[in-house]
């Protein structure tokens, strides 16, 4: 499966350049901004809840850093990162090394989106002959429906899905 998801992470990511590329002008120097948010798990599947929407946007986030076309803001630890922020303003942390209030990146774009289906087969069986050694394959299947938001504008620029 994780083959599968980056791959469908790497046509997204393309997808995305594309759609990006366009709608940034050509004397803008700076890579686009792009916040990717958890996705939501709207498939049938539950066996791990809802960690199925956090690894499919984990692994988005990778693609699109693997591309080095974007800058890729955090989004989801957030919270995690204005913690650090208001210690360093508490003056606990020594003023020139404490992370700054206020220099947390806007972005431009956001993408989110959902798991529609997934499923897992498994196949296998053991041999008695060998004390019960036995063997299973698995083979997962996801689909992806991702959308590209403006944040300016909240249109949804680019819908994708990826199998």
């Amino acid at each position: 499966m994780l083959r599968s998801t980056r791959s469908i992470a790497a046509g997204l990511a393309l997808a995305l350049a594309m759609a990006v590329g366009s709608s940034v002008p050509a004397f803008a120097q700076e890579k686009p901004r792009v916040a990717v948010m958890n996705f939501a798990n709207n498939s049938t599947w539950s066996w791990w809840g809802d960690k199925l929407g956090e690894a499919a946007a984990d692994e988005l986030v990778t693609q699109l850093l693997k591309q080095g076309r974007f800058t890729v803001i955090e989004r989801s630890q957030l919270e995690a990162v204005l913690a650090e922020q208001r210690l360093g303003a508490t003056g606990a942390v020594n003023a020139s090394t404490a992370a700054q209030i206020g220099k947390v990146l806007g972005v431009q774009f956001i993408l989110t989106g959902s798991i529609t289906q997934f499923s897992v087969e498994r196949t296998g069986g053991s041999i008695r002959a060998f004390g019960g050694i036995g063997a299973s394959v698995s083979n997962a299947e996801a689909k992806l429906d991702v959308r590209l938001i403006s944040t300016d504008t909240a249109e949804i620029l680019v819908a994708a899905e990826g199998q």
